[in-house]
Order: structure tokens, then sequence, then C-alpha cells
């Protein structure tokens, strides 16, 4: 079990209408500072590798940093899940995303709720934590994340859906004990279908055990910094 600076950390909530590969959902974003978000996945071998989508391979970050700057003016949003529900789009959530950035594990009070909210308003959850360990209770309400197939037929044996990433990832792959595994449909498909029309990483849908996410880059390794309408985005605001 990893040692961190703290053991809970408080969420903010949004609402996320133009992601194009969600779709409609409540997003839950860990830690209220970059910092405690960053803290909230130490020990996370994606963190430490800097293949961590959340973190480093899209714009997912320098969005959370502008929630924490809105939300430090005098009179900004606070990303309180109060707020989300006043939303007049709130209905058209399609499920609700635990740990959009961050680790859920290391926010369980926020996190719980959230699962509660899903219950009242019935939407399908879809969440990911690197430390199953920590979160026993959580088992078939979320999914485990690993990187190594031997981590992943563990987890499967242990009851667990299995988020894994993977370097090149294709459809019809098993595991070494035999698990079938999918590519993410949304990658597979080249962004045709949202997660919120798939919903495989739902606990509570029936599919395969192990669903596979292609292996991210980290974005300033890609050249993707300084384009289009990021261009005053600098390489400093995603590493």
């Amino acid at each position: 079990m990893n040692t961190l600076m703290k053991t809970e950390y408080s969420s903010m909530w949004v609402l996320s209408k133009n992601n194009t590969k969600t779709g409609v959902c409540v997003a839950q974003y860990i830690g209220r500072t970059d910092a405690e978000c960053m803290e909230s996945c130490e020990g996370c071998p994606l963190l430490e590798s800097k293949h961590c989508y959340a973190h480093f391979a899209s714009f997912v970050r320098v969005s959370h940093i502008r929630m924490i700057q809105c939300m430090e003016k005098e009179n900004g949003k606070k990303y309180t899940m109060k707020e989300v529900y006043q939303d007049r789009f709130f209905r058209a959530a399609r499920f609700i995303r635990l740990g959009a950035r961050g680790d859920p594990s290391r926010s369980k009070v926020d996190t719980e709720q959230g699962m509660d909210v899903a219950k009242i308003w019935n939407l399908p959850v879809i969440g990911y934590t690197h430390f199953p360990e920590d979160v026993p209770q959580w088992k078939g309400r979320m999914m485990a994340s690993c990187s190594e197939w031997e981590e992943a037929d563990e987890l499967v044996a242990d009851g667990w859906k299995v988020a894994m990433d993977y370097e090149f990832p294709h459809s019809g792959i098993t595991s070494p004990d035999g698990h079938q595994a999918i590519w993410c449909p949304h990658e597979s498909t080249g962004g045709k279908v949202t997660c919120g029309e798939c919903l495989l990483c739902c606990t509570e849908k029936e599919s395969v055990p192990i669903i596979l996410f292609k292996h991210k880059l980290p974005i300033w390794e890609k050249g993707r910094v300084n384009v289009g309408r990021n261009k005053r985005r600098n390489v400093s605001e995603v590493q």
C-alpha cells in the first residue's frame, strides 16, 4: 500500500457536456488542487511512467486546473454535487464517471456519494481504481486498473472486472489464464462509439472481464501541445 500525504481527498463534480469520448455524464475529479489530484494517484505505475491518460496524454489535467481556478474566484463555481443537480442538462447524463482524474479510492466519502446518486437516478457507474486492495467493498461496483497480464488474471480470479493499459490492443485477445479481453470500442472504432453508448466498463453490464485501453504517450511527445485552439497552452501546464 502506498504512503500518501493525506488519506482522504475531497472531490469536484461537474456535468461534462462536451466530451466527445464520453458523451454527457457526471464526472468526478479527485482533489481540489492539482497537487492533491496527483497525490491521489501516488504509487500507480502509470503516473510514474507518465503514460496515464488523465494526467499526461490528454487535456483532462488542463480542464481540471481551469475548474480549480474558477472555483478560487470570489463568485466562482464550487463544483459540488448540488450544482450538478441544478444544471438543467442533468437529466441528459448517461452515467456517472468516477475518477475522471485522480483515484477514487483516495476519496472514499465523495465516491460513495456518487454511487448513491447513481442509485437514486438509476444511472450506470463507470470508474477505475489502481488500488483495488484498498477498497474490496467496491468489487462489482467499479473496475480495477492494471498494466500487466499477470495482475489482470489475479484480479479477475478475485472477482474484479479489469481495465488494462496495453501497448498494442486488438479484439479477440485472451489473457495467459484464458480470460477474454476486448479493446475499448471507442478506440477500436476511431471514436464512433461514446462511453455513454457503450457502457462495457459499467460492472453491472455483462461483458468480457478485461477491457483493453491503448498504451498512451505523454501529450508533449505527440507534438499536440501548441496546435490549433490549444496553441496558448504551454508544456508546463500538462507536465
